[in-house]
């Protein structure tokens, strides 16, 4: 039998902040990761905590997250075999420390496009004030590196979050990718990516040979497709960014709800709608 290793984003797909503060309403809701204060902020719902549970003893998980050092510290989960974090920028070993192998790699990219975050900061910052958006930019990056600009809304204004990706689409040009997930607007540079980040990880720190491990991907958002694409098979949350990008091809797909096929599908006559239910059921 294979051994599991799960490649997991974690914000979105794991566990979420809950909105408007305060703690759980819900007793089933775990704690996953806690504020800068001490509190918890982020919790794992049932059905997440019983995804994460099924790799059991037979498996392993490694984060692949956009979180950096301090504020993947601040995850309790129980991660105990590296992670990859910054949006790709750091890969760690089962001791917890950064790989010099990639960060000598990804240095001279580094180096390269810290002009460009420095003025995709100072636009952002501007842009918010000039239109009266409630954004707050900030560079993320760790070991004196810098790898990205995120950007949050306290207010968690999204139609002011999407309408700054579109203003600094336009002045950055094609200098730089622009990711927005939710509450979370990610500047990138043209290297930074997590797929190549978890297969020098899968390559150099996996505990099992490749082809004897079964390597699960976890993540929600379109920038996760890259290293979900490396995994043996990917997995998505429904209600996620990716299951609503999917949303126009389930529709057009034969089977679709209001496109029966020709002779009335796999339950015709059985009184069974898609998925196995009786007409009628609840």
């Amino acid at each position: 039998m294979p051994r599991v290793c799960l490649v997991c984003d974690l914000d979105g797909s794991l566990f979420q902040t809950l909105r408007g503060g305060g703690g759980p309403r819900d007793a089933s809701l775990v704690p996953a990761a806690l504020a800068r204060d001490g509190r918890a902020l982020s919790f794992m719902t049932g059905r997440q905590a019983a995804f994460f549970g099924l790799l059991g003893t037979a498996g392993i998980a490694v984060p692949a997250t956009a979180r950096n050092l301090e504020s993947f510290g601040r995850v309790r989960l129980g991660f105990r075999h590296g992670a990859v974090l910054d949006f790709g920028g750091i890969v760690t070993g089962p001791g917890g420390e950064a790989d010099r192998e990639w960060l000598a790699a990804l240095d001279p990219a580094v180096r390269e496009a810290a002009p460009l975050l420095e003025r995709a900061l100072e636009l952002a910052a501007g842009l918010a004030r000039g239109n009266g958006l409630d954004a707050v930019p900030r560079l993320v990056g760790d070991l004196g590196r810098v790898y990205y600009m995120c950007v949050k809304s306290p207010s968690r204004d999204l139609g002011g979050l999407a309408l700054l990706r579109d203003l600094l689409e336009g002045a950055l040009g094609d200098g730089a990718r622009l990711h927005l997930n939710g509450n979370n607007l990610a500047v990138l540079p043209p290297f930074l990516d997590k797929a190549p980040a978890v297969e020098h990880y899968l390559a150099r720190h996996l505990p099992w040979p490749r082809e004897e491990t079964l390597v699960l991907g976890l993540g929600d958002s379109l920038s996760d497709l890259g290293f979900l694409g490396l995994c043996d098979y990917g997995v998505f949350p429904g209600g996620s960014q990716l299951a609503e990008a999917l949303r126009p091809v389930r529709a057009a797909a034969p089977g679709a709800p209001g496109r029966v096929p020709a002779g009335g599908g796999p339950g015709a006559g059985s009184g069974l709608r898609p998925g196995g239910r009786r007409a009628g059921a609840r």
